[in-house]
């Protein structure tokens, strides 16, 4: 769940990663307005010179590196070491330094390499005066005992790390967070602890909750049955770090046997065929984000691509807008892309700034606006609360004739989702499969001329839309099971077409819960459907048109066995909402160009 975009300590990692006005009912809510935002300013994009290959901040600060050292950390929970790697500046005798820590399982042996040369670590953290700490997870690395991937001994280890980094004589007692895929997600595990340590985090595609990773209104990830816990137990354990590369014997020979890694190849499999959390509780273990609220009172910078299909934004959010309402500061960074960091070239920036201001204190530091949003336009805006606060509902009703119109149809008919399926481009689809976390985008190729679909007319100015939208539709099934996958895509004048909207659901899941109802044939269901969170316009003279298939999406299994649907239209039967709103020519901005290899025109 890891792409290479968001291997940003390269040399740590290896070659390969691993797998980042009202509302609309069902939509996100917006921050609730508690007082956080007089921490944010409208700075759209802080001065500096961006490279386009790197991720640089916009200068080098005066600190050279002071120290490097590796410790092997005692589990207090059962005795098993964790391996810690700490890079310190070379500041004046005395002077405390906060920690910038990134604890996952892509690190490995790291006695007596010198990370110097890793510009990220050295010249946009360690050079500004903070200490940048590695935690390699127990299972991992040259930590002891068995993977635990993202449970409750793990979530030990690293609360304890953070302590352990928090009372260092040259610690000022404030630590923060940083990483992406596998290390955010170990983010919303230590802001679940509620460590007084722990001032930010800064989850970039994370997942607080495993079980809702896996499973969304009943549909599994194509990675579930079994193959997500033997990567993390067996390839980022025993295959990658072993003797020959410095692991040590004892902590190689601790790996076997595992049988939480056992536990959860099962559990996976069982809940690809079920649609439902695990009876025995294993990700019951796993989902933080009542300890999160509960207990959490740092602030939170969000970084999440709108387009990702590996760690979908439906992970991160709502609990960003939960954490607001609680009255925590949120930040958000947003955009189109897939599974990593921000398309502009000033992220590392922000990022140092964001530090600084929780990290050293110091209220004088500008972190920007509150949300800053890419479109599916190529344009940058910031806002002042994401989900927009002026988005309101626009209703598109799903008519007879095809239409997605803003007024119900007189006539009433059904349209049939059969198991016709969208064809893809076969490089595309080969890409996908033969490395999912190697998808930056999941460009909408598909043709699908069987699939119904509804379409709006020319639109007279653009469409944007934010939030979570939601369709509700009556169907009537024709078998005792069957699920319905809904696209929506941006159609412009010369036929392309991109996809601004993806959702999926198993009609066992039709109220939205997590636990299967069943599904008699010729009852009517109303399939409650939420989109995953997104932030999308279609310009003016295009049009917006909703799909509906039996396939898939990103890389989520159909369910099977799967039985045709007939979908009713006409009048409110069927109803496509947006969050929709409006913008100025003048809420936009150019920011620096993005980070890396170019992409894909969208």
């Amino acid at each position: 769940m890891r792409s290479r975009s968001l291997l940003v300590l390269p040399l740590l990692v290896g070659a390969i990663g691993g797998c980042l006005g009202a509302a609309p009912p069902g939509a996100l809510s917006p921050s609730a307005g508690t007082g956080a935002g007089s921490a944010f300013s409208h700075t759209d994009v802080f001065p500096g010179n961006y490279s386009t290959t790197e991720a640089v901040t916009a200068r080098v600060g005066p600190y050279g590196v002071g120290s490097q050292e590796v410790t092997l950390v005692p589990s207090d929970l059962d005795g098993s070491d964790i391996m810690v790697y700490v890079m310190r500046p070379d500041v004046p005798a005395g002077t405390r330094v906060p920690v910038i820590l990134d604890a996952g399982p892509y690190f490995p042996p790291l006695q007596g390499q010198d990370l110097r040369t890793n510009k990220l670590l050295v010249n946009d953290f360690v050079s500004h005066g903070f200490a940048f700490a590695l935690v390699a997870v127990r299972g991992t690395g040259d930590s002891g005992a068995c993977m635990d991937l993202m449970g409750p001994a793990e979530r030990h280890d690293i609360d304890q790390a953070i302590t352990w980094l928090g009372t260092q004589d040259w610690s000022n007692g404030n630590v923060g967070m940083f990483g992406g895929s596998y290390d955010g997600s170990t983010q919303w595990e230590a802001a679940s602890t509620g460590n007084p340590h722990l001032k930010t985090i800064v989850p970039i595609a994370a997942i607080p909750d495993l079980g809702g990773f896996f499973l969304r209104n009943g549909s599994a990830m194509t990675w579930t049955p079994a193959q997500f816990a033997a990567i993390y137990w067996l390839y980022y354990g025993p295959v990658n770090y072993n003797p020959s590369n410095g692991r040590s014997p004892e902590h190689t020979a601790q790996q076997f046997p595992c049988p939480s890694s056992a536990e959860a190849t099962a559990t996976t499999s069982l809940m690809a065929v079920t649609g439902e959390r695990d009876p025995l509780g294993y990700f019951a273990e796993r989902d933080w984000r009542d300890d999160i609220l509960a207990r959490y009172n740092g602030t939170v910078y969000i970084v999440q691509g709108l387009q990702d299909v590996t760690v979908e934004p439906h992970n991160q959010y709502p609990l960003a807008s939960e954490l607001e309402a609680k009255g925590l500061v949120v930040k958000h960074t947003l955009g189109p892309w897939g599974h990593e960091v921000p398309w502009r070239g000033d992220w590392a920036e922000v990022m140092l700034r964001w530090y600084q201001r929780w990290l050293l204190d110091d209220p004088s530091v500008d972190i920007g606006p509150k949300a800053q949003v890419l479109d599916n336009m190529g344009m940058w805006r910031s806002e002042d609360a994401w989900p927009p606060a002026d988005a309101a509902p626009l209703a598109l009703h799903l008519t007879a004739d095809g239409k997605l119109a803003d007024q119900p149809g007189a006539t009433k008919d059904e349209a049939l989702v059969a198991l016709s399926v969208p064809l893809q481009d076969p490089q595309e689809f080969a890409n996908r499969f033969n490395g999912p976390w190697k998808l930056w985008d999941d460009p909408a190729r598909e043709l699908c001329g069987a699939c119904p679909s509804w379409v709006t007319g020319p639109l007279d100015a653009d469409l944007r839309f934010a939030g979570a939208p939601t369709l509700h539709l009556t169907v009537t099934p024709t078998g005792p099971g069957g699920h319905v996958t809904a696209l929506m895509f941006a159609v412009h004048p010369d036929g392309s077409r991109e996809r601004v909207g993806m959702a999926q659901m198993d009609l066992r899941f039709a109220d939205g819960g997590e636990t299967a109802k069943p599904v008699v044939p010729g009852q009517p269901l109303v399939l409650q459907m939420q989109f995953e969170p997104t932030d999308a316009a279609v310009p003016a003279g295009s049009h917006l048109l909703l799909e509906l298939n039996q396939g898939s999406y990103g890389i989520r299994l159909p369910s099977l066995p799967t039985y045709p649907v007939q979908v009713q239209t006409g009048g409110e039967a069927s109803v496509l909402t947006l969050g929709a709103f409006m913008r100025a020519p003048g809420a936009f901005h150019d920011a620096p160009a993005m980070v890396g290899p170019p992409h894909e025109p969208r």
